[in-house]
């Protein structure tokens, strides 16, 4: 599974394995024959990379933009206090 996300992640240019020290996808086959997985560094790196494009999937939504709740202004009572 991880091995999936990560080579779609590399294809649609948004994550590059190498820098990101990440293991091949043999490397990861291998681990997983071994019963292991992704390291704990490793996983937080996929993981934060997944988190960026979910957010940024969202934002670009006119919806999510233009809900009520989104704009402060709308509602002056929720607002924080700048003074």
């Amino acid at each position: 599974m991880h091995a999936r996300l990560i080579d779609a992640l590399v294809e649609s240019g948004r994550l590059d394995r190498a820098l990101e020290f990440l293991p091949s996808h043999s490397q990861i086959a291998t681990r997983m024959s071994a019963g292991e997985g992704l390291a704990s560094p490793e996983l937080s790196v996929v993981l934060a990379y997944v988190k960026s494009g979910l957010s940024a999937a969202m934002l670009a939504q006119p919806t999510v933009c233009s809900a009520p709740w989104a704009s402060a202004s709308d509602h002056p009572e929720t607002a924080p206090a700048y003074a």
